[in-house]
């Protein structure tokens, strides 16, 4: 667990400790980055590590929640499905980290997670329709949803931002047809 910042300094501090893992994510494997290397890139002891998180998977976490906490104030003029796929394509480093890590599944278990036990509002912002629905159905959608988004990005973001809104929007107009 990753504690919640009240001053100044340990959110600058925890932040710091996130980019240095970004930055390493992305030149290594998750499974070959220490503590130890964690501190020594942010140029941080391992105490101020320990004060801001209890274990390395921590400032994963802490990294991933706050690219979710992020998309909130994202362009909240755009349409809701566009502003989705451009939020994230904008995050393409923390993708990649994930990726090559493969991490792809600890993303769609956080963004369960943080969606409907911490913030259903944001379910407002991605589809209004969604508060309508039953909890298995949410989770189904936000899982295809993020499933289509890292499939695209692993693609190399191949189609437009409007070409995948586009496309995902059609696939939420047609009816699932059961499998005879």
């Amino acid at each position: 667990m990753y504690k919640l910042c009240v001053t100044e300094k340990s959110a600058k501090n925890q932040a710091q400790l996130e980019d240095a893992f970004l930055r390493l994510a992305l030149q290594y494997r998750y499974d070959d980055i220490t503590i130890s290397d964690i501190c020594r890139e942010a140029g941080l002891s391992r105490k101020v590590y320990y004060r801001l998180f209890e274990g390395k998977n921590d400032v994963l976490y802490a990294l991933i929640d706050h690219a979710l906490g992020g998309f909130e104030a994202y362009e909240p003029e755009m349409k809701p499905l566009r502003r989705f796929f451009s939020y994230w394509k904008e995050q393409k480093l923390l993708l990649d980290a994930l990726d090559r890590s493969q991490c792809n599944a600890l993303l769609m278990d956080r963004v369960v997670r943080f969606v409907l036990t911490y913030n259903p509002s944001i379910l407002l912002v991605i589809y209004p329709e969604l508060l309508q629905w039953d909890r298995d159905t949410q989770i189904f959608f936000i899982s295809g949803l993020y499933g289509m988004m890292l499939d695209w990005h692993v693609r190399g973001f191949d189609s437009s931002v409007e070409e995948i809104a586009q496309a995902t929007q059609r696939l939420l107009a047609a009816p699932l047809h059961p499998y005879g």
